[in-house]
């Protein structure tokens, strides 16, 4: 049995200074531990291993306490009004529907990873593993897994994840189980169809090439049947006219155009990509706008000097499907954060230096958007060492370089040997400039400075992290260069540390 408690707060009235004092110190040296200890007990003898309870909130007030035998007096009365509010706590739940159950518990994380990329306060990310997840609640939850997804239609970071967290089992199980999708798919023939045709008199020399053009030709500048070269004007305008078609459609040709983008781009260029996912969050796409890098339909004509018109052209074929709804987040904004790589705000003045050596960082700003996913995995392999990561394991790494924190992002970046010499290179620097550390192995810093807890809040403007302190902190005092006030030149906040 797990009992985790999100924030504790000591509301003391002391006669003086000196025993204000004296009572921190006591409640720092052992209370908090007889605290969880109580705790432990308590819960064990009346919720069930195999359930869930959350409280919302405990309020205790003890009285007045001898501070002669503090220690005793605060167990026995902790321990009674404790108990007494826990018991009423459960009667209350089970008077309004009991308990909650494992698999409610699943998918409660579930949708909060799928709004917010984290997950709950409570829930461990050594225990949840995303396949996994999703393969339960299709077992064992699909109407209420399906439901979640039809209330958020038009949240395109949710379905943005879908495509870029979700291995293609669950994209397809989606795809048969929801309407919108599932018209789409069986529509995406006649979509291609309706591409082949507008590029007829426009994409190719010769018509003749024309029946055996393959999706995947659409944007290639590779020869295409009887040895036809697209080039010049027709061919750099391809990948324009195929994105202006593709626009005309409803949110389910793109969600499942997003789903088959590789195959149906596989000759295409990175840059050309990049392009065909801007395209996708589009105002008349999702009725959310990305501010970060959405591109109205003008921008799209200036940028790709499509031929006057051309956007405005109706589709051959009639939408399919309801049309998004814009419904709000059911999650608040961010309150309190856990993380597990507190210690990367260490390393602030060595970010924009190994950002920039590897080019994900040029001329005052970011390379494209996968640089910038791909910075933010990187810092997580300075922490770990591990190559895989988790979307939910990347909040203080988001932050760091300036990326939402609901924001999705592609996890299945790769680093070549270059990138993973520098990120090394850049934690030998660090020791080495660092000398109360002396001999420490890098594996040996990641353990003791990198891999902390701490709390992650917003504070106005700018961000509050709080530490886990540890004995070795004291070495903290012989750092070379601050870290106190981490200010990037890519973000617009502060972030302060209190370590």
């Amino acid at each position: 049995m797990h009992n985790l408690v999100h924030s504790l707060k000591f509301d003391l009235h002391c006669r003086d200074e000196q025993q204000a004092f004296a009572l921190r110190q006591a409640i720092a040296g052992g209370l908090q531990a007889m605290m969880a200890e109580i705790i432990d007990r308590v819960c064990a003898r009346h919720i069930p291993a195999n359930e869930t309870v959350r409280i919302g909130r405990l309020d205790l007030d003890l009285g007045n306490l001898p501070s002669a035998t503090l220690d005793e007096a605060f167990a026995l009365q902790f321990s009674a009004l404790f108990e007494a509010r826990l018991v009423d706590q459960l009667q209350r739940q089970q008077h309004n529907g009991g308990p909650v159950t494992a698999i409610d518990t699943v998918l409660q994380v579930f949708t909060c990873f799928m709004q917010t990329g984290r997950l709950p306060w409570w829930a461990d990310p050594d225990e949840y593993d995303l396949t996994s997840v999703c393969n339960d609640l299709i077992q064992r939850m699909p109407a209420a897994l399906l439901a979640f997804f039809k209330q958020h239609t038009g949240n395109i970071r949710v379905w943005r994840r879908v495509v870029k967290q979700l291995d293609s089992g669950f994209r397809q199980f989606l795809f048969t189980q929801i309407d919108l999708l599932r018209q789409a798919q069986a529509a995406w023939p006649v979509v291609i169809e309706d591409i082949r045709l507008a590029l007829l008199h426009t994409a190719l020399p010769s018509a003749q090439s024309i029946p055996q053009l393959q999706p995947a030709a659409l944007v290639s500048d590779q020869p295409v049947g009887g040895g036809t070269t697209v080039t010049g004007p027709a061919g750099s305008g391809l990948m324009a006219r195929v994105l202006a078609r593709l626009a005309q459609y409803a949110p389910g040709y793109q969600v499942y155009l997003l789903e088959h983008a590789p195959q149906l781009f596989a000759h295409a260029k990175q840059d050309n990509i990049n392009e065909l996912l801007s395209l996708l969050i589009l105002q008349d796409l999702f009725p959310e706008q990305d501010k970060e890098s959405g591109i109205l339909k003008a921008q799209l004509k200036d940028n790709l000097h499509l031929p006057s018109g051309q956007l405005q052209q109706p589709p051959l074929t009639e939408p399919i499907g309801e049309p998004a709804v814009d419904l709000p987040e059911t999650l608040p904004g961010p309150e309190r954060i856990m993380i597990r790589d507190a210690g990367l705000v260490l390393l602030g003045p060595y970010l924009k230096p190994l950002f920039t050596s590897l080019g994900y960082w040029q001329d005052g700003a970011w390379h494209s958007p996968e640089a910038r996913e791909k910075a933010v995995c990187l810092l997580h392999f300075i922490v770990t060492g591990n190559t895989t990561c988790k979307e939910y394991d990347l909040v203080l790494g988001k932050l760091l370089c300036g990326m939402p924190l609901q924001e999705p992002l592609y996890t299945g970046y790769t680093f070549d040997d270059n990138e993973i010499k520098e990120a090394e290179t850049l934690l030998e620097a660090v020791i080495a400039h660092w000398t109360a550390l002396k001999n420490t192995s890098v594996e040996g810093f990641r353990s003791a400075f990198l891999q902390r807890e701490a709390m992650l809040f917003p504070r106005e403007r700018d961000w509050q992290l709080v530490v886990e302190r540890k004995t070795l902190d004291v070495l903290l005092e012989s750092i070379p260069w601050g870290y106190g006030t981490l200010a990037l030149s890519w973000n617009t906040y502060l972030i302060f540390t209190e370590w």
